[in-house]
């Protein structure tokens, strides 16, 4: 199952701190490919690789179950990388992606903490 094998040897190298040799390997895996996504943007945000961690976050959109956890806390980098940006109409659209599913949690908070503020200061 070279899927699994990729999402392995990434999780590996990212241990070791080789964030861009994990970075690699998680795009090739094919199984836990949520997960995959997340950590390979994670990567990419270590190495201050803003556009390919926002690319790799924007993948996450695609990825089913919509609850996914790694999915939503995936969205909420991205809807933080958009506000960086100064694109709040893109945060806000990924805000509510995370409001309507994602579970109870942390993430949920953020996401409802954010859409807020950005409403307030009149960015929306």
């Amino acid at each position: 199952r070279p899927g699994w094998a990729y999402f392995k040897v990434g999780e590996l190298r990212e241990a070791s701190g080789r964030h861009a040799a994990a970075a690699l390997a998680y795009s090739k895996a094919a199984e836990n490919r949520g997960q995959a996504l997340f950590n390979m943007g994670r990567c990419y945000e270590k190495l201050r690789k803003t556009a390919l961690a926002k690319k790799a976050y924007e993948s996450l959109r695609k990825v089913r179950p919509l609850n996914d956890s790694h999915r939503v806390g995936g969205l909420a980098r991205l809807g933080l990388i958009y506000e960086l940006e100064g694109k709040p109409r893109k945060a806000a659209q990924v805000y509510a992606d995370i409001l309507k599913n994602a579970p109870q949690g942390t993430v949920l908070e953020l996401a409802r903490k954010r859409l807020l503020a950005l409403t307030k200061d009149g960015s929306l």
